[in-house]
C-alpha cells in the first residue's frame, strides 16, 4: 500500500472502509499505519478506531487505542462498549476495572448500559452486582434514567424481583421509561395484577402513559384474561390516539380479546387496523386455533392469502396444532399441501407440528414417516413422537423410541422424562420407572416436581407405599398437594391408613379447606371399617 499523501486523505479512505464495512482493507490500513509509524493525529486515530469497531475488529481497535498517541476517553468507551455488545463481558469488564485506576478514563452512561445488558445476555449476575455497587457509590442512580431502567431490567431477567424493586425505590427520577420497565418485568414474571397496580401508581404520580406503557398493561390483561380491564385500557388508548398510530397496541389489543375468548371484539379490532400485516393475521389465526376453532383458523388462513399476505411458518404451526386438537387429520393434510406449495415443508418447526398433529389424530404410521423424512431430529421432534405413542398406549414403542433417541446422542429434557414416567405410571412398569428416575438424577440433572409426582404416583399405584414415602422425604423442595392426593389415592387402593393419615395432615397443612383430602381420608376409614367387619364376620362363621 503506498504512503498516505495527507492526514485528510487517510481519514477519507478510513471513512469509506467504515461506511462499506470493508474488513480486509480496514485491517491493511491499520497494519500499515502501525508499521509506518504515522504521526498519531487524534482525528486519524479516532476514525481508525471507529472503522475497526464498525467491521468488528475490536482487538485491533483496542491496540490502536493504547499503542498510538494518547488514549482518548470517548474512544475508550466505544471500545469497551463494543466488547460488551458482542457478549465478551469478561474483556469488557477487565477494561472497565483497569480504567477505574486511570484518571484519563471516565465510564459513560452508555458504557454502563452496554455492560449491564451484556450481563443479561451472558447470564453473569456476579459482574452485574459489582457494576451495581459502583453505580450506587458514584451516585448515578439518582442522575441517570437509562442506567436505572437497565439495572431493573437486569434483576428482573434473573428473577430477582426484590432487587429490582429496591433499585426502583431508590431512583430519584421515575419517568414513564422506568415505570414501564418495572411493569414489563412484572408481566414477564407472571405478576400481572401487580403490573396493573403499577399502572395506577403511575397515574397517581402524574406520569403520562405512552404507547409502550399501554402495550405492557394490555399484555398483563391478556395473560390474566381480564377482558374488562383490557376494554377500559382500549378506550383510553383510543382517546390518546395510540390505537391508530401504534401497530403494537393494535396487535396487543387483538391478543387480549382473543385470549379472553372475545372473538367479536377481536374481529372488530382487527377490522379497524390500518395495516393488516403478517403479525396481526398470525395473531388472529393463532387466537382461533388456540381455542380449538380449527375451521375458523383455516378460513382466516385462506383469507389472509386472498388479501395478498403470505403466511409464515408460525401461522401454519398454529393451524396444524388446532387440527391436532380436534383430531381433523383431513384438514391438517390440506394445510400441509399448502405448506408444500409455499415451500415451508423444510422448516423444522413445521415438521414437529405435523408430527404432533398426526399423532394426535392417531395416524402413527404417517407421523413416523414424517419423522423419518425430517432432516433434523432434535429433542422436540423425538419427544413429540414419543408423546404420540404414549397417548395411544403403545408402551413398547415409547421405550424403543426413547432408546433410539439416546443412541442418536440426543439429550432428553424435562418434558421427555415426564412423558416416559407417565407412561410407566399408567402401565404399572415400576422397575423401569425407578430406573429412568435414577438416570435422570444421575445423568440429566435434578428432577422437577412433575417428575417426583410421576414416580410417587407409579409407586403408589403398584402398592409400594413405603417407597413412595421415601421418595417424598428425599425431595429437595416442599411437596405440593398433587403428591399428597396421589398418595392418598394409593393408600385408599391398598388400605394403608397410617401413611394415609400422614398424607391427609400434610394436605391440610397446605390447604385446610381441601375437600378432596377430607373425602379421601373418609373413604380410607370407611373401607377399613368394612374390611374389619368382614374379617370379624368370617371369623364368627368359622
Amino acid at each position: 500500500m503506498p504512503p498516505f499523501p495527507s492526514i485528510r486523505q487517510a481519514i477519507c479512505i478510513i471513512r469509506l472502509c467504515r461506511t462499506y464495512g470493508i474488513r480486509n482493507r480496514a485491517l491493511l490500513i491499520s497494519d500499515y499505519m502501525s508499521k509506518a509509524g504515522i504521526d498519531p493525529h487524534i482525528s486519524l486515530n479516532s476514525n481508525l478506531i471507529l472503522m475497526l469497531l464498525e467491521v468488528k475488529c475490536i482487538s485491533h481497535a483496542e491496540y490502536v487505542l493504547y499503542n498510538t498517541g494518547r488514549p482518548d476517553n470517548y474512544m475508550w468507551n466505544c471500545v469497551t462498549s463494543a466488547y460488551a455488545k458482542i457478549g465478551d463481558i469478561h474483556t469488557a469488564f477487565d477494561l472497565y476495572q483497569s480504567a477505574k485506576k486511570d484518571s484519563r478514563f471516565c465510564t459513560s452512561s452508555c458504557t454502563y448500559v452496554a455492560l449491564l445488558k451484556s450481563c443479561i445476555k451472558t447470564k453473569n449476575i456476579e459482574i452485574g452486582h459489582k457494576l451495581h455497587f459502583d453505580i450506587t457509590n458514584l451516585g448515578l442512580l439518582s442522575k441517570d434514567v437509562f442506567i436505572g431502567s437497565t439495572l431493573i431490567a437486569m434483576y428482573i431477567k434473573f428473577g430477582m424481583l426484590a432487587r429490582a424493586e429496591d433499585v426502583f425505590s431508590k431512583l430519584q427520577i421515575r419517568n414513564v421509561i422506568i415505570w414501564t420497565t418495572l411493569v414489563d418485568g412484572y408481566v414477564d414474571l407472571g405478576w400481572n395484577r401487580e403490573a396493573l397496580s403499577c399502572l395506577e401508581k403511575m397515574r397517581e404520580e402524574g406520569i403520562l402513559l405512552d404507547a409502550h406503557a399501554y402495550v405492557s398493561a394490555l399484555r398483563a390483561c391478556a395473560n390474566a384474561k381480564m377482558a374488562g380491564k383490557g376494554r377500559e385500557l382500549h378506550d383510553e388508548a383510543i382517546k390518546m390516539g395510540f390505537v391508530d398510530e401504534d401497530a403494537f397496541i393494535g396487535s396487543t389489543l387483538l391478543t387480549v380479546y382473543l385470549q379472553c375468548g372475545k372473538f367479536t371484539e377481536a374481529q372488530e379490532v382487527f377490522n379497524k387496523l390500518l395495516v393488516k400485516d403478517i403479525v396481526s393475521w398470525t395473531i388472529l389465526v393463532t387466537g382461533y386455533a388456540d381455542h380449538g376453532y380449527a375451521e375458523e383458523a383455516f378460513e382466516c388462513l385462506k383469507e389472509m392469502q386472498l388479501q395478498g399476505v403470505s403466511p409464515n411458518a408460525f401461522t401454519f404451526v398454529s393451524v396444524l396444532n388446532a387440527c391436532g386438537e380436534i383430531g381433523n387429520s383431513a384438514r391438517g393434510n390440506e394445510v400441509y399441501c399448502n405448506i408444500v406449495l409455499l415451500g415451508f415443508e423444510a422448516e423444522h418447526i413445521i415438521a414437529n407440528s405435523l408430527i404432533d398433529m398426526l399423532t394426535k389424530c392417531g395416524s402413527l404410521m404417517e407421523s413416523q414417516a414424517v419423522f423419518d423424512n425430517s432432516a433434523l431430529h432434535d429433542v422436540v421432534t423425538w419427544t413429540t413422537l414419543i408423546t404420540g405413542y404414549a397417548q395411544l398406549g403403545d408402551v413398547k414403542a415409547v421405550f424403543s423410541t426413547f432408546n433410539e433417541m439416546i443412541q442418536e446422542g440426543v439429550k432428553p429434557d424435562i418434558l421427555t422424562f415426564r412423558v416416559i414416567l407417565n407412561a410407566c405410571s399408567h402401565n404399572g412398569v415400576v422397575e423401569m420407572a425407578e430406573s429412568y428416575f435414577l438416570s435422570m438424577s444421575s445423568y440429566y440433572g435434578l428432577p422437577s416436581v412433575h417428575h417426583y409426582n410421576c414416580i410417587v404416583d407409579t409407586l403408589g399405584r403398584s402398592g409400594h407405599i413405603e417407597k413412595a414415602m421415601q421418595i417424598i422425604d428425599m425431595m429437595p423442595f416442599h411437596p405440593g398437594s398433587v403428591i399428597w392426593h396421589s398418595l392418598l389415592g394409593a393408600c385408599l387402593k391398598w388400605s394403608h391408613s397410617e401413611v394415609g393419615e400422614h398424607a391427609f395432615k400434610q394436605a391440610l397443612y397446605l390447604d385446610d379447606t381441601d375437600v378432596g383430602a377430607y373425602i379421601s381420608i373418609s373413604n380410607i376409614y370407611t373401607d377399613l371399617t368394612v374390611l374389619h367387619r368382614n374379617i370379624i364376620i368370617s371369623g364368627q362363621a368359622g
